[in-house]
């Protein structure tokens, strides 16, 4: 029986001797992923085909006109539409703004990339430590059916115990391999740095600060929408107020007489405020007094998406908590039951099993954990702390530093 608990002791030190998978740190994993995400050069050419600068002339005709089908009696007409220096302005300011919203949407498609990073971070480094956990399980499987394949005192094998930990351990093994050959597809980080995550406690703390929502996108949005409208309201405005519709010249040989040529000038002229413009104007204002009312409505439903994301936020910290005390106790359990002295196998077998499902339980408190993080980068995302500069790093342990 000696021997027994020799094989007991010589698994624990197997469990934390076993070959740990190392953690990259999520500054190496987010520099990398989102090289592949910055406003490119490519994107910022595909500007350049698009270049306009508001003409004076806004149109130009040519007309010929015969007499009676007389191709020698031909009439020239060159009329010239100009535009007016308002009009001009706000056609640039126009072309300028739809620039912007172009640049803007690339930004918020970075925003999400950002967004997804932080996930698939969280979900690297809780898949790392389960991969960890699991592989301190694997050699105690070993050593329960090292000990179940020796006969008892009467002779008699555990043949169906055997076969059950054979199971379990071939398909955890199977399991491990699966997620080593994921975890080679970051070899591709350089640096073996540690990453330690910001604590639970913290993420409650900061949860308890009065943040203020800043949307910086959404503003943006916002102003960029109110600068589209405004702009085209002044250049409705421009051309109602517009007076000189055109200037022509109008030319017309005479036959007869080729020394006498008949040369004439005119101008049109438009009657400002037109029912036309008039009702775009209308239709701009009312545009506007609508995404005032929508921007405001977006801030309350901000608000109230930011309560509901806090309160979620802090029900999975409870939750967390509330697991992580009673893994605790179990844990209180585990060391008084390693303190006895088995006296048979299926007593050994017990508490090398009793080890395992400590391992597991702390596996569950990883899921449980995962999740409480990915609720608290969805809070940060509604707060609009992203991409903001303040908060480069959301998972550091330096955070509620540099927020204060």
């Amino acid at each position: 029986m000696n021997k027994s608990l020799l094989i007991v002791g010589f698994c624990l030190m197997l469990v934390q001797l076993s070959a740990q998978v190392k953690m990259i740190s999520f500054e190496n994993f987010k520099s990398e992923v989102l090289s592949n995400f910055e406003i490119s050069d490519e994107q910022r050419k595909a500007l350049y085909p698009l270049y306009f600068n508001s003409p004076l002339i806004d149109e130009a005709e040519f007309r010929t006109e015969t007499n009676e089908f007389d191709l020698a009696q031909m009439e020239y007409t060159l009329r010239l539409s100009s535009n007016s220096k308002e009009i001009r302005k706000y056609q640039n300011r126009i072309y300028q703004n739809l620039k912007n919203q172009y640049l803007f949407e690339l930004k918020q498609s970075i925003e999400d990339e950002i967004e997804q990073v932080y996930m698939d971070y969280i979900q690297y480094y809780f898949n790392v430590q389960k991969l960890n956990l699991r592989k301190r399980i694997l050699p105690i499987y070993e050593d329960i059916i090292t000990i179940l394949s020796k006969e008892d005192l009467d002779g008699d094998l555990s043949v169906t115990d055997l076969i059950e930990a054979s199971i379990a351990r071939d398909k955890l093994k199977q399991r491990i391999d699966n997620a080593e050959t994921k975890m080679t597809l970051r070899k591709e980080f350089a640096g073996e740095d540690t990453q330690e995550l910001i604590s639970v406690d913290l993420i409650q703390k900061f949860l308890g600060q009065s943040l203020l929502i800043n949307d910086e996108l959404a503003i943006e949005e916002h102003r960029l929408e109110l600068t589209k409208i405004e702009n085209l309201y002044q250049m409705e405005k421009a051309e109602r107020d517009k007076i000189l519709d055109f200037a022509q010249i109008r030319y017309q040989s005479n036959p007869e007489d080729p020394w006498q040529e008949k040369v004439s000038i005119g101008f049109g002229f438009r009657f400002p405020h037109s029912s036309k413009n008039s009702l775009d104007m209308i239709e701009l204002q009312l545009e506007r007094m609508i995404e005032e009312e929508k921007f405001e409505r977006s801030k309350r439903e901000q608000e109230e998406n930011v309560s509901k994301r806090g309160l979620e936020l802090q029900e999975q910290i409870d939750e967390y908590f509330a697991t992580y005390d009673i893994i605790q106790q179990l844990n209180k359990y585990s060391k008084l039951i390693e303190a006895l002295k088995p006296s048979s196998k299926r007593e050994i077998v017990n508490i090398l099993k009793l080890n395992i499902e400590s391992i597991e339980e702390d596996i569950n408190l990883l899921d449980v954990k995962e999740e409480l993080y990915e609720s608290y980068i969805e809070y940060s995302k509604t707060l609009g702390l992203l991409d903001s500069p303040q908060y480069p790093n959301l998972l550091s342990i330096k955070l509620l530093d540099s927020s204060n």
